[in-house]
């Protein structure tokens, strides 16, 4: 056989591997369009036997028939492409019984916080130490001119503590945002800086406000105020899944076993 006669066959040989493959892919999106019945018969019996026993298992560990429904609508092309390639379901997923309870017992996807959940976090956190560093003022202030506590009046925390802890967890917010979507550092050290002046200038408004709209409350009435902040606080937490905090990483919800 000459050279023309050995690239005639090669030719030859790989326009036939290229239509089997080609036959082969219909096959294989003939199957993937078709509904689920029509995707579980174009399983193989192994596969098809696998399937059964995975949704038997789905069943006994209490999943809807919707989930199952949807379970299946996503792991049957999976099955359907393994097997073209020779692998079977066993090899693809494990055990179907495993594989069945890694789905029903998988802890709950996170749910994303919004900023405002957030920022309400990182306020009432705030609010706990001011009212409480409020309280020992009081009771370290025997001979302290009283007009010196009214930047701890009830006006000056709540402003203090809103400026404070919104504007770091929008700080906060903006640091941990994807990078097309992050200030630029000189902007976030202009953001921080513009806050902690917010916060100084807050004091300095309070010592001027009039006692009527800025009461300065018992060093007792700012301990009971502080531990009631704790209690919502704990709540919200518990409620959203919260932890972190501004000083570290917020929003990561804890998973349900």
């Amino acid at each position: 056989m000459d050279n023309r006669e050995r690239n005639a066959a090669a030719a030859e040989h790989q326009k036939h591997a290229k239509a089997v493959q080609e036959k082969k892919e219909v096959t294989i999106q003939k199957a993937l369009d078709g509904s689920l019945d029509e995707q579980f018969a174009a399983l193989t019996k192994r596969n098809r036997e696998y399937v059964f026993r995975f949704r038997k298992a789905l069943s006994d560990g209490g999943m809807p028939e919707e989930k199952q429904v949807a379970t299946l609508e996503k792991i049957l092309p999976e099955i359907i492409v393994a097997q073209h390639k020779g692998q079977p379901a066993t090899q693809l997923y494990g055990p179907p019984v495993a594989k069945a309870n890694s789905i029903v017992n998988a802890p709950e996807p996170p749910k994303k916080l919004t900023f405002w959940v957030k920022a309400l976090d990182s306020i009432l956190l705030f609010a706990i130490f001011m009212f409480a560093f409020a309280a020992l003022s009081m009771y370290t202030a025997k001979n302290r001119d009283p007009q010196q506590l009214k930047s701890f009046g009830l006006l000056s925390l709540i402003l203090i503590t809103t400026v404070a802890g919104g504007g770091l967890a929008f700080v906060q917010e903006k640091i941990s945002a994807p990078k097309e979507q992050r200030l630029a550092i000189w902007k976030l050290i202009l953001l921080f800086v513009g806050i902690m002046a917010a916060m100084f200038l807050l004091v300095s408004v309070g010592l001027i406000l009039p006692d009527v709209i800025n009461p300065v409350l018992p060093a007792v009435v700012d301990i009971v105020v502080a531990v009631a902040l704790f209690g919502i606080r704990f709540y919200i937490r518990r409620r959203y899944g919260i932890k972190g905090n501004i000083f570290g990483p917020t929003g990561a919800p804890r998973n349900k076993a």
